[in-house]
């Protein structure tokens, strides 16, 4: 037999195998095949989509790319390329191999509707927009295309529009899939939550094994407070994927919700350790741990948050005040004040960031730069008496009673009733009359300095 005629027969052994599911045997033919001629594109194309199969991608993109190399007009291996990249979130790779495979074969949808759903994915919504008003001037039946540009919609909050896009995606095609279940997320934001179940229920009769879909509707049945089914929904994701690290999220935070804590924290660690990146997902699960008394492991795990946070990003604003809230919570005020400083700078703008520095800087033991904080708040807020009250204990505790007690006059011609500022004003009494006491030679001095440090430690910086 031939050397060709025998690589064509492992070349149709190997088909058969991977229809078969038996992927090793399949990529033992196809190798032994290519062994005979390792410049047949279409060869290293079914090798690549057998190690997909088998779930070993970087092995499958390296035969993909091989294959792009020996058959450039080829557009399965571009699209099976960035099937792979999309994947693993490499959207600018995937994009370089959507739009040459768009330009190999302008008529194919799925090239096209997969380059506006990586558009959308790179913070580029007009371009994906762009992209899918070429395809509405070059197709005439475009319902891939609708669904893609539907999505990218539904991420920018503009759900009517989006909503047409689903429609008009089922009229042109009732079979697409995800459709009806991104139309019924649609619905359900805007609030006709009846019609939305229907949708999912009609789905999921489709496509019973829709993770997207049950996701969604688990989701919509917990805003619903059904926990019971929303629940039932999640383990169905589990059952179809274990190691689904969104699912094992969505079951946290519902027993989260219904006060299941130790359930919670258990499903966070879980959807943590299969899924590491999730922005503020160490801020959830030290918050549960910290609810259920660990504080040891809460605050573990709250300044790994702070760790990953990049210092300066304004996106993760909001993640660093909460964690830094949390930290303080947690009895740990020197990474809450570190935390902070290091998000915003030593001096922050905001007038609610600069009173949690300043508080974690007073309760992290740091007078002075606490004291500088506050004075920077004053310049910028005038009226706020937390900060006057701050001053004033400050002074207090570095023995200064003249000039605590000219903070206290100062608060309280603003404020007369402010509790903080009449507790103030009571340790602040206790300790002129003890000093005095002890100058007069009436109390000794060590007896002196013990109470004052006592009062000092009665009394706590306010937020």
């Amino acid at each position: 037999m031939d050397d060709w005629q025998a690589a064509d027969e492992l070349i149709e052994r190997g088909i058969d195998l991977y229809h078969r599911g038996r992927w090793c045997e399949a990529e033992a033919s196809f190798r032994r095949a290519l062994e005979s001629d390792p410049l047949r594109g279409d060869w290293q194309f079914n090798l690549g989509l057998t190690l997909d199969a088998a779930g070993r991608d970087l092995e499958a993109i390296e035969c993909f790319r091989r294959s792009i190399e020996l058959l450039p007009e080829a557009i399965d291996p571009h699209l099976a390329a960035a099937s792979i990249e999309l994947r693993h979130g490499h959207h600018e790779a995937a994009l370089g191999l959507l739009e040459a495979a768009c330009a190999i074969d302008p008529e194919c949808e799925t090239a096209h509707a997969s380059r506006i759903r990586c558009l959308g994915a790179l913070g580029r919504p007009d371009a994906a927009e762009a992209a899918y008003f070429e395809v509405q001037q070059r197709l005439d039946h475009y319902p891939n295309c609708l669904a893609a540009i539907g999505e990218v919609l539904l991420e920018r909050g503009q759900l009517p529009r989006a909503g047409w896009c689903f429609r008009e995606a089922l009229r042109q095609d009732s079979t697409i899939p995800g459709a009806r279940a991104k139309w019924a997320e649609v619905l359900a934001r805007r609030g006709q939550t009846d019609r939305a179940l229907q949708l999912f229920l009609q789905e999921l009769r489709e496509d019973p094994g829709s993770i997207e879909t049950l996701l969604a509707y688990g989701s919509l049945l917990a805003d619903l407070n059904r926990a019971a089914e929303a629940s039932e929904k999640f383990r169905r994701v589990l059952e179809l994927e274990p190691g689904h690290a969104e699912a094992h999220w969505r079951l946290g935070e519902l027993a989260r919700r219904c006060n299941r804590l130790a359930d919670a924290r258990a499903a966070f660690e879980i959807a943590i350790e299969l899924d590491p990146r999730r922005a503020d997902g160490l801020l959830q699960l030290g918050e549960v741990r910290l609810r259920c008394g660990d504080l040891d492991a809460a605050r573990a795990a709250l300044r790994r948050q702070s760790e990953q946070l990049r210092p300066m990003d304004p996106s993760a604003a909001l993640v660093a005040t909460r964690t830094a809230d949390l930290l303080l919570e947690a009895g740990d005020p020197a990474s809450a004040a570190a935390l902070l400083r290091r998000q915003f700078g030593r001096m922050p703008r905001d007038p609610q960031r600069l009173r949690l520095l300043a508080f974690a800087s007073f309760r992290s033991g740091d007078l002075g730069e606490g004291s500088a904080l506050s004075r920077r708040l004053r310049r910028i807020d005038p009226t706020c008496v937390v900060a006057i009250h701050n001053l004033g204990l400050a002074a207090l505790q570095q023995d200064r009673l003249g000039v605590a007690w000219g903070w206290w006059r100062r608060g309280v011609r603003r404020e007369p009733l402010d509790e903080g500022l009449q507790r103030l004003q009571t340790h602040l009494i206790v300790a002129t009359a003890i000093t005095r006491l002890q100058s007069a030679g009436r109390v000794a001095v060590g007896v002196a300095q013990r109470c004052v440090g006592a009062i000092q430690s009665w009394i706590a910086p306010r937020r």
